[in-house]
């Protein structure tokens, strides 16, 4: 049920470049795993926006990753639900005002898009269905979007590359991809490209799937590192991008190097996917 007032519900961070570097240096520290020191930077987030949908977008981003490296998904998941519930209720209250407000769109879409990973993983199907089809109405309203707010970028490649890619990993839900729009998967990298160079949110998120993406579909580890490197250098405490970065360096033949991190990884005593 949505009680924000629409006025509060208007605000708008994107002319804002102060916020905006506040919310990279708060994502910056999630990535590498300095979870306290993100949730000090966000607060920063609420008392510049109190009623905009980051804070509490942000606040469950950085608690999914604190529960993936600690293994807490049991003891953290009411918080975690809490705050995408109270993300979504501020997306939907822009939408209220403007259905096609960039802003209440896109955090509607990741909302729903991170309730369906969350469910799913959770194992609980038919709420992991549930979430993933209220995602796909947003991300068609999202395809119109994207030169007002780079975010779009992100969710439209990833769109446009998978609607053509799982079907081939899948064949038996090939007859079903009648009811989707078409895509194209090199349309689709070039989306993704654009999005990891210059979109806010999304900037990291696009970097690890193109990186996955030529690992995993492409079979170009050489493509891929370029990503990987990336990542591993800028957030080095992040033990999942290390183990995408290893992947790339054993493709590419680079056997002792890829060497050294794996002590790395070992050592953390982390099971990583």
């Amino acid at each position: 049920m949505v009680t924000l007032s629409l006025k509060a519900a208007g605000q708008s961070m994107l002319k804002d470049e102060k916020i905006k570097e506040t919310i990279l240096k708060a994502m910056d520290l999630t990535y590498n795993f300095e979870f306290d020191e993100a949730d000090e930077v966000i607060s920063e987030v609420k008392s510049a926006y109190p009623t905009h949908p980051a804070y509490n977008f942000l606040k469950a981003m950085n608690l999914y990753w604190k529960m993936y490296y600690f293994n807490t998904f049991k003891e953290n998941s009411p918080e975690y639900l809490k705050y995408l519930e109270a993300a979504l209720q501020q997306a939907q209250a822009r939408i209220t005002k403007n259905n096609k407000d960039p802003e209440g769109v896109f955090f509607s879409l990741a909302i729903y898009s991170s309730l369906a990973q969350y469910h799913s993983q959770m194992k609980e199907t038919m709420k992991a269905v549930s979430n993933a089809k209220k995602t796909y109405e947003y991300v068609k309203t999202g395809f119109n979007l994207k030169d007002v707010f780079n975010e779009f970028y992100f969710t439209t490649g990833l769109y446009d590359f998978y609607v053509e890619q799982f079907p081939e990993t899948h064949p038996v839900f090939r007859p079903f991809m009648v009811f989707f729009s078409a895509g194209g998967k090199e349309k689709g990298i070039k989306e993704l490209e654009i999005a990891a160079a210059n979109s806010l949110f999304s900037k990291i998120e696009a970097n690890h799937y193109l990186a996955n993406i030529f690992l995993r579909y492409q079979n170009t580890p050489e493509k891929a590192i370029k990503y990987t490197d990336l990542l591993t250098t800028k957030y080095p405490n992040n033990l999942y991008f290390l183990a995408r970065h290893i992947e790339s360096l054993l493709g590419t033949g680079e056997y002792s190097e890829s060497e050294k991190f794996s002590l790395t990884l070992r050592n953390s005593g982390k099971k990583i996917l």
